[in-house]
């Protein structure tokens, strides 16, 4: 069964195109430009129906987080949208705004898994301190 998937084959190429990168030297290589960076926050944003002063406060702040992730080299072998997802989730949690992961899963495309798991990533990370 697990010839007929190429289950093997997978992982190799995986590997493989993770050893490109290492030798490359730029873990970004799937990083996307900044114009689709700022479309795809915007969109996230604009689902989650804030209002115009908070939407600008989370843009702002979640973009802050995102060039930190960026720094931080957290986007290395992982996909850049739950980056941005998790990002949205951090911004409007500090802003005060009730939303769930599962909204911001909604509005992103990204599973609410990937968002808590990259969340506490980002958190642990960038060393945000998150009140409850």
């Amino acid at each position: 069964m697990r010839n007929a998937l190429n289950v093997e084959r997978s992982k190799r190429i995986s590997r493989l195109l993770g050893l490109v990168r290492e030798v490359v030297g730029n873990g970004d290589v799937v990083i996307k430009s900044q114009e689709e960076l700022g479309r795809f926050l915007q969109r996230v944003i604009n689902a989650l129906r804030l209002n115009e002063d908070i939407r600008y406060h989370v843009t702002k702040l979640a973009m802050e987080i995102i060039n930190e992730g960026q720094r931080k080299r957290l986007t290395n072998g992982r996909t850049f949208y739950a980056l941005v997802a998790s990002a949205v989730y951090i911004a409007v949690t500090l802003m005060g705004v009730r939303k769930r992961q599962r909204d911001v899963a909604e509005a992103s495309g990204v599973t609410d898994v990937t968002i808590r798991n990259r969340y506490k990533e980002v958190v642990s990370k960038i060393n945000i301190v998150i009140e409850v």
